[in-house]
Protein backbone atom coordinates (compact mmCIF):
# COMPACT_ATOMS: atom_id res chain seq x y z
CA UNK A 1 0.00 0.00 0.00
CA UNK A 2 1.32 3.41 -0.85
CA UNK A 3 1.28 6.44 1.41
CA UNK A 4 -2.06 8.15 1.77
CA UNK A 5 -3.99 4.98 0.94
CA UNK A 6 -3.98 5.71 -2.78
CA UNK A 7 -3.27 2.15 -3.93
CA UNK A 8 -6.43 0.74 -2.31
CA UNK A 9 -8.63 3.83 -2.60
CA UNK A 10 -10.87 2.54 -5.38
CA UNK A 11 -13.64 5.07 -5.00
CA UNK A 12 -11.30 8.05 -4.64
CA UNK A 13 -12.57 9.25 -1.30
CA UNK A 14 -9.15 9.22 0.39
CA UNK A 15 -9.88 6.17 2.56
CA UNK A 16 -7.98 3.04 1.63
CA UNK A 17 -9.82 -0.25 1.56
CA UNK A 18 -13.38 0.98 2.07
CA UNK A 19 -14.33 -0.24 -1.38
CA UNK A 20 -11.98 -3.24 -1.27
CA UNK A 21 -14.34 -5.98 -2.45
CA UNK A 22 -15.19 -4.18 -5.68
CA UNK A 23 -11.53 -3.35 -6.18
CA UNK A 24 -10.50 -6.96 -5.63
CA UNK A 25 -12.82 -8.06 -8.42
CA UNK A 26 -11.51 -5.32 -10.69
CA UNK A 27 -7.95 -6.25 -9.84
CA UNK A 28 -8.66 -9.49 -11.61
CA UNK A 29 -10.55 -7.80 -14.47
CA UNK A 30 -14.06 -8.48 -13.21
CA UNK A 31 -15.53 -4.99 -13.50
CA UNK A 32 -19.11 -5.99 -12.73
CA UNK A 33 -18.38 -8.33 -9.82
CA UNK A 34 -20.09 -11.42 -11.25
CA UNK A 35 -17.00 -13.59 -10.65
CA UNK A 36 -15.95 -13.97 -14.28
CA UNK A 37 -14.09 -11.87 -16.84
CA UNK A 38 -16.25 -11.68 -19.92
CA UNK A 39 -17.63 -9.40 -22.65
CA UNK A 40 -19.45 -7.19 -20.15
CA UNK A 41 -16.15 -6.57 -18.37
CA UNK A 42 -14.45 -5.84 -21.69
CA UNK A 43 -17.10 -3.20 -22.41
CA UNK A 44 -16.35 -1.59 -19.04
CA UNK A 45 -12.59 -1.76 -19.62
CA UNK A 46 -13.03 -0.17 -23.06
CA UNK A 47 -14.74 2.89 -21.57
CA UNK A 48 -11.67 3.60 -19.41
CA UNK A 49 -8.99 2.75 -21.99
CA UNK A 50 -6.76 5.74 -22.78
CA UNK A 51 -8.05 7.69 -19.83
CA UNK A 52 -7.12 8.47 -16.28
CA UNK A 53 -6.66 5.81 -13.60
CA UNK A 54 -9.56 3.47 -13.07
CA UNK A 55 -10.23 0.16 -11.40
CA UNK A 56 -8.60 -1.36 -14.48
CA UNK A 57 -5.25 0.39 -13.96
CA UNK A 58 -3.56 -2.93 -13.08
CA UNK A 59 -0.03 -1.53 -12.94
CA UNK A 60 -1.10 1.53 -10.93
CA UNK A 61 0.81 3.92 -13.19
CA UNK A 62 -1.91 6.56 -13.38
CA UNK A 63 -3.59 5.61 -16.64
CA UNK A 64 -5.49 2.77 -18.30
CA UNK A 65 -3.35 1.84 -21.28
CA UNK A 66 -1.94 -1.00 -23.41
CA UNK A 67 -0.02 -2.48 -20.47
CA UNK A 68 -3.29 -2.73 -18.55
CA UNK A 69 -5.01 -4.26 -21.57
CA UNK A 70 -2.36 -6.99 -21.61
CA UNK A 71 -3.22 -7.83 -18.01
CA UNK A 72 -6.95 -7.73 -18.76
CA UNK A 73 -6.54 -9.96 -21.83
CA UNK A 74 -4.64 -12.54 -19.76
CA UNK A 75 -7.62 -12.77 -17.39
CA UNK A 76 -10.35 -12.71 -20.07
CA UNK A 77 -12.47 -15.85 -20.06
CA UNK A 78 -11.42 -16.78 -16.54
CA UNK A 79 -13.41 -17.24 -13.38
CA UNK A 80 -12.64 -15.95 -9.91
CA UNK A 81 -12.58 -18.33 -6.96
Amino acid sequence: MSTGGVALDGNGDGTAGDNFTANLHRLFGDGDGDRDVDAADFAAFRTFFGGPPSGFDFDNDGDTDAADFGQFRARFGGFLP
